[in-house]
């Protein structure tokens, strides 16, 4: 009897087995078929440790991140980390086009095999993350994408075709083609090795660079940088060594080398010095195809075609990387300098804004940018340049004053170092207007902050405001421009040759504040074009206003 019921039992439980599964069936599959996903890789998923690819009748290919990515199958070599992370962001995000069950698959008279999803034809990638491990099967393509499988789920899926930009790579896809991908800011020093008899080395100070062999000197900072640029910009055409040959040593053998022309007798070779510590070594050899040399790079472990231009930069000799000129310094490096003319001394400074300042032969606001062009010129200047006589220049350096050639400067004088903005007074400011013709009497106007008007405070013949003749010349000061600076050092011959010993027009301006100073405008002779030589104080500089700027300003404030 209990055996019977025992049975009654057991055959209940098959029935059930049986309904269950045809229940799941009908829905779409076994439990493995009911995982509901939207990308083949959960977006949370780890960033692997491990990767493999595989093809029929191709080697496997498989990367390790070890702090770093590397390939260590079907060799080793260093590998391009932005790829590596570029196919793990297609797995994890791209989105699942359509999903086709098991079930559906045998309802329809289909196998994986006609997908190209089994194992003799399917690129099979693996992805190890954590402990965790998982392989995708990519098949041949449909119309919209292509056909892909998750081992170990009863379900076939389409993805959309873009997906194989970043899986369907050979080893090559996925190597390092950057040559020195550190960059040029990370090189603290670098030594530059032209076969068995040159030998130079550079040490990185600041902004500039020295040369410690074969003799200690200032480098050339523009050919240096422009080198590291290169090699930082470089990558490689064609990989060479290794490429997973038959046979193929793991190491570059002497005589592999010496057939690329990178032994060490006859390549060019920089050994690169950076901020981590670590030394990266670049050789340049023979003459490839289509301008490209061959190179031995990331540290010897490949052989690759490169621009034939870095090589030809690098085969630079000890004077082309020697710097040559007569102020080894950049212009960010200078606050202050001076140039002498006979016993003329024009000293400039820069203030915390940027401007630039003359403190020599007067005190008055510099031409910023005419300073920044003579900079230029002579930063640009060469130990050649050197003269007997001329002008005396020191730059805020350790580098000794130079002699240089008035030529040296081109056109530039000067004289037109000071800013033509001679002053700039605010309407607003001016409580006072005293006009004084040659040899005439004195007009003046005050301003009532009260009545907010102007008022005659002196006339020899008596009158009101000039409202209008006013409102001229405080325009005309806000600013005063010159068209040009005609003397910077002023003599006494200087003011009677020009008009200004005994001016034809005085302008004093009184200012509503404390500390400031009664401006005295000079106005001398007249320009052939209707202007003016003028000055302040006869202490500032000798300029030239335009014609237009003249008539507002000898225009008198009483009528």
């Amino acid at each position: 009897m209990k055996n019977r019921k025992m049975i009654l039992w057991l055959s209940l439980a098959l029935a059930a087995s049986i309904c269950a599964h045809i229940l799941l069936s009908c829905k779409g599959g076994t439990a493995a078929a009911l995982v509901q996903r939207e990308t083949l890789l959960e977006p949370a998923f780890a960033i692997p440790d491990r990767i493999t690819l595989s093809r029929p009748g191709e080697s496997r290919i498989a990367i390790v991140r070890d702090g770093v990515w590397t390939m260590q199958e079907p060799y080793q070599a260093e590998v391009d980390e932005r790829t590596v992370l570029r196919l793990v962001d297609a797995l994890a995000l791209t989105q699942i086009a359509e999903r086709i069950t098991d079930q559906e698959l045998l309802r329809l008279g289909h196998a994986r095999a006609d997908y190209a999803l089994d194992n003799a034809n399917a690129l099979a990638l693996g992805v190890e993350a954590g402990g965790a491990s998982t392989t995708l099967l990519f098949g041949s393509s449909t119309h919209n994408g292509v056909y892909a499988a998750i081992d170990g789920e009863d379900a076939v899926y389409v993805m959309p075709t873009n997906i194989l930009g970043a899986v369907d790579l050979r080893a090559d896809g996925f190597r390092q083609r950057a040559i020195f991908p550190a960059g040029a800011l990370a090189v603290v020093s670098f030594d530059l090795k032209n076969g068995p008899g040159s030998f130079m080395r550079f040490v990185r100070d600041g902004e500039a660079w020295e040369m410690r062999s074969p003799s200690r000197a200032a480098a050339n900072a523009v050919k240096i940088d422009t080198l590291l640029d290169a090699l930082s910009a470089a990558e490689a055409a064609e990989f060479i060594w290794p490429v997973g040959a038959k046979g193929e040593s793991a190491i570059a053998s002497a005589s592999l080398l010496a057939g690329y022309g990178l032994d060490p007798d006859t390549a060019v070779t920089l050994t690169l010095k950076c901020q981590d510590g670590a030394d990266r070594q670049i050789s340049f050899g023979k003459a490839a195809k289509d301008g490209l040399v061959y190179a031995l790079v990331q540290n010897a472990s490949a052989i690759v075609t490169v621009d034939g231009a870095l090589r030809d930069q690098a085969l630079a000799g000890v004077a082309e990387f020697t710097d040559s000129r007569l102020f080894a310094t950049e212009r960010a490096a200078i606050s202050r300098f001076s140039i002498a003319d006979g016993d003329t001394a024009y000293l400039l400074a820069r203030a915390e804004d940027g401007a630039w300042m003359l403190d020599a032969p007067l005190a008055a606001p510099a031409d910023t940018a005419k300073v920044e062009e003579l900079l230029d010129r002579l930063l640009a200047l060469r130990n050649a340049d050197r003269a007997y006589e001329g002008l005396t220049v020191s730059l805020s350096t350790s580098a000794p004053p130079a002699i240089v050639s008035r030529e040296s400067l081109g056109k530039l004088t000067l004289d037109e170092l000071r800013s033509t903005e001679i002053m700039k007074i605010s309407p607003a400011l001016v409580r006072r207007i005293v006009a004084t013709p040659g040899g005439g009497a004195a007009s003046a106007v005050v301003f009532d902050k009260d009545r907010r008007a102007w008022n005659v405070e002196q006339s020899a013949a008596g009158g009101v405001a000039d409202a209008a003749a006013i409102d001229g010349i405080l325009e005309a000061l806000n600013p005063l421009k010159a068209s040009r600076i005609v003397r910077l050092k002023v003599t006494s011959a200087d003011l009677r040759s020009f008009g200004l010993e005994t001016p034809r027009w005085t302008l004093a301006i009184d200012q509503d504040r404390k500390e400031a100073v009664r401006r005295n405008l000079l106005i001398g002779n007249e320009t052939p074009d209707g202007g003016a030589y003028a000055t302040l104080g006869a202490t500032d500089a000798i300029f030239i206003l335009d014609a237009a700027t003249v008539s507002r300003l000898v225009t008198p404030p009483v009528k």
